[in-house]
């Protein structure tokens, strides 16, 4: 089926899922996945901060 046909109900209300799916997604339970997401995020950031401290230590030492 092509994604952008008309008949495709999932695309034309901005959010690209169904109204259902909106409705029964909280603000709270969203607010709470994105803080998640979020601190994943910096999580992997600092990991490879501190591996990359890592490796420059070790090229420098030798």
């Amino acid at each position: 089926m092509n994604p952008l046909s008309i008949s495709n109900p999932t695309l034309f209300n901005g959010n690209f899922q169904s109204k259902d799916a909106v409705n029964k997604t909280s603000p709270a339970t969203a607010l709470n996945q994105f803080s998640q997401y979020l601190g994943d995020a910096l999580e992997g950031v600092n990991r490879q901060q501190v591996e990359a401290e890592q490796m420059a230590e070790k090229l420098a030492t030798g």
